[in-house]
């Protein structure tokens, strides 16, 4: 008996058997039944066992593991509760249920990366978004997907991914920003003492003027009036005070965009402010080391943070000037350009003359702490940040270099819709020209 149900073959023997009756048929059906049940018992311990490992391990992970059968939309992520914070009851159960949860600045583009593959376009998505947790805070999740199955006509019936929480990450480069924002100051404070105490000088110098003058007319007397001489004299140190003092003003209004701790709020912003804010600031460091010359053609609004924008073109014109030793401006040139791309983008390009990059450190320039420069001088975040808010703004950072003859970066950046840019600003065209300090 045991020999006529050893495998699937026998078992299928001995049912045709079954039609024998009788006490042969009877035993066979008693073994049958047997056998029958040995192998569920095993299968259901076998799938009892692979349950308790699969509920294991989305237990101990800290991403949210999700399946989502678009055919009769039903979401399955056990842990998303847990994650953010709900109660049970909360988890949604289809996509609709989800999009509540969703921040609706993110919605938009999380929709589209879903439609992408959900038709066919690619394969998988990536994506940063912001979900809603229980606490009323909005958590940044990086949300990955795949179509695990495609109909006929090749559309996704079924997504499978993951999301996992990158709110502490975000936080930390945001700490990386403000510090490499403050040690650009730090970089530049010296510059900065200069070019405030120079105009300032002057507006003391020539207020002092004007007392002077002024004070022994007031003594003689209420019917005494001032010479046209003296009054013209006053009348220039007065005009020379006051460009002064409008020099300071600008002065510490570039300083305070720059230094602005704020959101990553995103409007149309003139990137050619941003790059003469950036220019003001490094303005003594520049002048030291190269001509400056300026080439800006009209170019629309970009979406961006004008103080991020600014740290961009402030990180990048420091190290042009900073590839270029200090005592020789003639010999060398940093040429600043905007110009307007086909395709609704955005150009600005800082050549400089100075040393340049090597091959073999060409591919790193973007890692975070990495420099070539001596000790003391920058802390290797500059391009990092640069490279990670360029991105950030869906632009690119592209990078040309040849050691003993200088480099070119040039940013990319998506001009602002019509819709996000109510009017474009009239903006003068800058000819090709040297930028007097």
């Amino acid at each position: 008996m045991p020999g006529l149900l050893g495998g699937d073959a026998d078992l299928v023997k001995a049912l045709s058997l079954l039609a024998l009756g009788g006490s042969i048929g009877a035993a066979l059906a008693a073994a049958l039944q047997w056998r029958l049940r040995g192998r569920c018992t095993v299968t259901r311990a076998a799938l009892e066992a692979s349950e308790d490992r699969l509920r294991w391990a989305l237990e101990a992970t800290s991403e949210i593991v999700w399946d989502w059968d678009l055919a009769r939309d039903t979401l399955y992520h056990p842990s998303w509760a847990r994650t953010y914070g709900y109660r049970l009851e909360r988890t949604p159960r289809t996509g609709r249920e989800l999009v509540p949860f969703i921040h609706p600045e993110d919605m938009p583009a999380f929709h589209a990366e879903v439609v992408k593959v959900v038709e066919g376009s690619q394969d998988v998505f990536e994506i940063e978004h912001r979900v809603l947790a229980g606490t009323g805070e909005w958590r940044w999740m990086l949300g990955r997907a795949r179509a695990a199955s495609r109909d006929a006509a090749g559309k996704a019936t079924r997504l499978v991914g993951t999301c996992t929480d990158i709110t502490e990450k975000k936080r930390m480069a945001i700490k990386l920003q403000i510090a490499d924002r403050m040690a650009s100051l730090g970089t530049l404070a010296a510059g900065v003492a200069h070019e405030i105490n120079t105009p300032l000088a002057y507006v003391l110098a020539n207020v002092d003027c004007c007392l002077e003058r002024l004070e022994p007319l007031t003594a003689a007397g209420d019917g005494a009036a001032p010479t046209t001489d003296v009054a013209r004299e006053c009348v220039g140190a007065l005009r020379d005070a006051h460009a002064g003092a409008a020099r300071m003003r600008d002065i510490v209004r570039d300083l305070k965009a720059f230094s602005r701790v704020e959101d990553d709020v995103r409007e149309p912003v003139q990137a050619q402010a941003s790059l003469r804010a950036a220019l003001s600031l490094a303005d003594l460091e520049l002048r030291r080391r190269a001509r400056v010359v300026l080439d800006f053609q009209p170019v629309p609004p970009v979406l961006a943070s004008e103080s991020r924008l600014s740290q961009v073109f402030l990180n990048l014109l420091v190290n042009a000037a900073q590839a270029i030793p200090e005592g020789h401006p003639d010999r060398h040139e940093i040429r600043v350009t905007m110009r307007e791309m086909a395709g609704g983008k955005v150009m600005v390009e800082i050549r400089d003359t100075g040393c340049g990059i090597a091959p073999e450190h060409r591919h790193r320039i973007f890692d975070p702490f990495f420099t070539t420069k001596p000790a003391g001088v920058g802390t290797g975040l500059g391009l990092s940040i640069c490279h990670e808010i360029v991105s950030a703004l869906r632009g690119a950072i592209e990078v040309e270099s040849e050691v003993g003859q200088g480099s070119r970066f040039r940013v990319i950046l998506p001009a602002a819709s019509v819709t996000q840019a109510d009017v474009r600003r009239a903006q003068p065209e800058v000819a090709p020209r040297e930028l007097v300090g």
